[in-house]
């Protein structure tokens, strides 16, 4: 600096390339830029080594985080499980009660198995949620994705055995976004099914049920498999019909449902067609859903139990209700005295009113439904004041109502004896109501949904009073059972044997004066054995054991 403000130009430097090469030179200057080098990248290397130490901070708090769900996620998991372990077995425990007919037993179990059902929802729930969790945080852990679709495919079954749809549905979506389709595909993956008739010549046919998401029916289509006896098909999972028929036996319906990846062997034996009397449908053995799901329906009103499978031996089971016109050949055949005690006379306990009597002119029905009062005799038609379809009918068509137990028992009594229907007995609830639902958990014959005109029910004459009253069987094809059995739905009650208590009947399949709750399949309502009412009449059924 000294030397730069000399007054004399030439002691002073010569250039500023000369200054900048002297300083350059300075040990003192060199020095500091040593240490300041140094400090630098000392600074540099602690921050390094810093930046290192946070990173593998991160990486170990996310690690932990990551461990911390699947860790949460496996034991709610191994909690789910041992909960639905513990219901499963309660409900099979409640079901052999049930089926004992031993129902106060069952219902408290069936009480403990719903308790824990909530807690293995919620355990399954929660696992869901912290693996769903867990993937968020790191997508690339497939120990979490395979964990996840093992355990949603485990609540989806539960799902599927309690009948929740809703829960499917849900579960079927979640189970789709994780596992690429694969475990969904084992889920449907094909059912095998190989049918064994007798005679093995008969021509058979197989369709599978579809249900209308709009008209809530169960519609039957043509499966294109070709069936032979004895030969193994491939089918998609669902509910289906088969037919056989063969020459000089009668033709046969068989349903079932297939799950996926099921094999199952049908024994399908026909029998000859004189052993099945005419008007009757031969229902060979098999399994299907006895009861309800909904459980608040069940316990308010059905009087039915918990939905499980049940099965029956072969039977035979008439397509109509015991008609007025049979009755009367019944009644006829007996001495006067006698076949007099048994012609229906009744005032109902809900109303109405209901004779049948012999005079000059033949038989007469007055009828009383509600509160308008019809009279007819042999020959002439029932006509309905307030009905504009089906006004005028052959009332000796009509179901007839109004027997007691006894009178029921001495009519089928007489159908063995004159050989009209050999083994002609009441049904029981169990046969009841697989030959009118089928093998899958329909709530109605023909689906899920019973639309005004399907049946013979209060809407399907407007409620009004003077259209009240009975159909001639065979009016509602639109309801008709997947074994061919008209009326099961509607037009009147049909006493059938309990299946759960001993000794007892039971009302069944609803009546033109009730409503389409009452209608349900797996409505019941237990009677006394004097009970006779307007609305109450019968379906025979008989032992297949004859035909042997």
């Amino acid at each position: 600096l000294l030397r730069g403000l000399k007054a004399n130009p030439d002691e002073r430097w010569p250039s500023m390339a000369a200054l900048i090469a002297t300083l350059e030179d300075d040990p003192a200057a060199r020095q500091r830029r040593r240490l300041v080098t140094g400090a630098v990248a000392a600074l540099v290397l602690a921050g390094a080594v810093a930046l290192t130490q946070a990173a593998r901070h991160r990486r170990q708090a996310f690690e932990q985080e990551v461990s911390r769900h699947l860790g949460a996620a496996a034991a709610a998991v191994e909690d789910g499980r041992a909960r639905a372990r513990e219901m499963r077995a309660l409900r099979r425990r409640a079901f052999d009660a049930f089926d004992a007919m031993d129902r106060a037993r069952g219902e408290q179990l069936w009480g403990r198995a719903l308790a824990l059902i909530p807690a293995a929802d919620g355990a399954f729930q929660k696992a869901e949620r912290a693996y769903e969790t867990a993937l968020v945080l790191d997508p690339a852990r497939a120990d979490a994705q395979r964990a996840l679709v093992g355990l949603v495919t485990d609540h989806l079954r539960l799902a599927r055995e309690l009948r929740r749809d809703g829960e499917v549905r849900e579960l079927g979506a979640l189970l789709a976004r994780h596992d690429g389709g694969d475990r969904g595909a084992t889920l449907r993956r094909p059912a095998t099914l190989t049918v064994r008739a007798a005679p093995a010549a008969a021509s058979l046919s197989l369709e599978r049920y579809r249900e209308d998401p709009v008209s809530g029916r169960r519609v039957a289509e043509p499966v294109s498999v070709a069936l032979a006896s004895e030969a193994a098909a491939s089918l998609e999972p669902g509910s289906y019909r088969l037919l056989a028929r063969a020459a000089g036996h009668a033709e046969v319906t068989n349903v079932f449902e297939l799950d996926g990846g099921e094999r199952r062997d049908i024994e399908l034996r026909l029998p000859p067609a004189r052993a099945v009397p005419a008007g009757f449908v031969y229902v060979p053995p098999g399994d299907f859903w006895f009861g309800d799901a909904d459980e608040n329906l069940r316990t308010k009103f059905l009087d039915t139990v918990p939905i499980h499978r049940r099965h029956t031996e072969a039977f035979l089971i008439a397509r109509h209700e015991t008609t007025y016109r049979e009755w009367i050949a019944f009644i006829e055949a007996l001495p006067p005295a006698e076949g007099a005690r048994h012609a229906p006379r009744v005032s109902g306990m809900v109303g109405g009113s209901l004779r049948l009597e012999r005079t000059a002119g033949g038989w007469q029905l007055t009828l009383r439904p509600t509160s308008q009062r019809y009279t007819a005799r042999q020959g002439e038609p029932f006509s309905y004041a307030g009905r504009d379809q089906r006004a005028r009918q052959d009332w000796l068509d009509f179901p007839v109502a109004g027997m007691a137990p006894d009178d029921v028992e001495r009519y089928l009594r007489w159908l063995r004896d004159s050989g009209r229907v050999p083994g002609a007995r009441l049904c029981s609830e169990l046969e009841w109501e697989r030959a009118a639902r089928g093998a899958d958990d329909r709530a109605y014959p023909h689906g899920d949904d019973l639309a005004p005109d399907d049946a013979n029910f209060d809407l399907t004459y407007g409620r009004v009073d003077a259209a009240v009253g009975p159909d001639a069987v065979g009016s509602h094809p639109a309801s008709r059972s997947p074994f061919g059995l008209d009326d099961m739905a509607g037009n009147v009650l049909e006493l059938v044997r309990s299946s759960l208590s001993p000794q007892g009947f039971v009302i069944r399949g609803g009546a033109y004066f009730f409503n389409s709750a009452t209608c349900r399949l797996t409505n019941r309502t237990a009677i006394w054995s004097t009970y006779r009412d307007v609305t109450s009449g019968i379906r025979v059924c008989a032992s297949a054991e004859v035909m042997r």
